[in-house]
């Protein structure tokens, strides 16, 4: 890899951030009003989008991307909010879950997936000061724009240590990263280099970067070799 290739694969770090987007799903209108124009007032720079119920937030995420779910439950909890959230954590597990319920903290169940809960109605001090942590945890931890392949090569050359957590198809992978070498690769039950070649083989996955790398070696081999014989597996695939 040469020089300006290096600095083209580092460009998407460089570039500007764009303005979060932030999806609110509330079903009484007032307080959806209240969220969306109290974030806008906040920070001229969020952009939320308030819906009203379920079937609007999936037409939202399947739109476009967002950098945090704000949603409000109702109590006893119903059967297709459990689901909803199950279904975040499936679709988009990157993206961060703030959640406004009356319940007591420990009234909900178990099951139930999320980041952060507060009390509904909310205080708007709190929420936005959650929306505010839970944003600048996940932009700094979460890269777009970069394939993976490519990202592997810049870590490599740069000597880093850490783990990689690639989100595609469904799936959670863990690539772990010591001092530029690539050590362990994990899919579910999978490890090693078929767990490695089954994530290079998603379609545009979201990478979240951990700074530490744990765990033990699974995974053999530098990673222009690695990626090489991915590539000639793949064309020997297709042919």
């Amino acid at each position: 890899m040469t020089c300006r290739d290096r600095g083209r694969l580092l460009r998407p770090f460089r570039r500007a951030v764009p303005a979060p987007r932030i999806l609110v799903v509330e079903s009484d209108p007032l307080l959806r009003e209240i969220l969306s124009s109290g974030l806008q007032l906040h920070n001229r720079h969020y952009r939320p989008t308030p819906v009203a119920d379920r079937e609007s937030a999936y037409a939202a995420l399947a739109g476009e991307e967002h950098d945090l779910v704000l949603a409000g439950l109702d109590f006893p909890l119903p059967p297709d909010q459990v689901r909803f959230l199950d279904l975040l954590r499936e679709v988009v597990p990157h993206v961060p879950v703030l959640l406004m319920a009356e319940a007591a903290l420990g009234a909900l169940p178990e099951m139930v997936a999320y980041d952060v809960l507060v009390p509904r109605p909310p205080d708007m001090d709190e929420v936005l000061a959650q929306a505010d942590r839970l944003l600048r945890r996940s932009r700094q931890s979460v890269v777009r724009g970069i394939g993976l392949a490519s990202f592997l090569q810049v870590i490599h050359l740069e000597r880093k240590t850490c783990t990689l957590l690639a989100t595609g198809g469904g799936s959670l992978g863990r690539l772990g990263m010591r001092n530029g070498e690539l050590i362990h690769a994990q899919v579910g039950p999978i490890t090693g280099k078929e767990a490695l070649f089954a994530i290079l083989g998603w379609q545009s996955p979201v990478l979240t970067i951990e700074d530490r790398c744990e765990g033990t070696t699974t995974i053999e081999g530098g990673v222009q070799q690695l990626l090489l014989e991915y590539y000639i597996n793949e064309d020997h695939r297709r042919r």
